[in-house]
């Protein structure tokens, strides 16, 4: 299972990526 720590930095760079 992945940590939310590490689901919320991913999904930061996800977003950065995506705007």
């Amino acid at each position: 299972m992945i940590n939310r720590r590490t689901f919320v930095k991913w999904a930061g760079s996800a977003a950065a990526a995506a705007t």
